[in-house]
């Protein structure tokens, strides 16, 4: 993790320094960098209409960096391989790949993030 608002201020000084020590950090803190670093190529082999805001939300349940391996060489494949990922990674990929269809048959009033905490609920209905 970051350690103080110390470290924030001195990105000033030298931002190629303090991006590239995100890396070194281990944790989250490396997990989300790796996964910011990811955008501009996984973005484009995205399914049609899935937003990368919840991509991002999928890709963050997952418990380290390693697990990112193969994204940014094989971007197509490890987007499939997400529904084969333990814990709740697929059902978190497979609620983003329903939005793009699903999002526009919701009532009148009812919002996404209302339905999301509904379709979560599924893993445990099933389990």
């Amino acid at each position: 993790e970051l350690e103080s608002v110390e470290e924030l201020q001195g990105a000033s000084q030298s931002p190629a320094q303090f991006l590239e020590a995100l890396s070194q950090k281990g944790g989250v803190v490396s997990l989300k960098w790796a996964i910011a670093q990811l955008r501009p190529n996984l973005e484009s082999y995205l399914p049609k209409g899935v937003r990368w805001q919840d991509v991002g939300l999928v890709l963050a349940e997952l418990e380290s960096v390693e697990e990112l391996e193969g994204a940014s060489t094989n971007p197509a494949q490890f987007l499939e391989a997400l529904s084969q990922k333990g814990g709740v990674v697929p059902l978190k990929w497979a609620i983003a790949r329903l939005r793009p269809s699903l999002e526009r048959h919701l009532p009148k009033g009812v919002k996404w993030q209302d339905m999301e905490p509904v379709l979560a609920e599924l893993e445990s209905v099933e389990g």
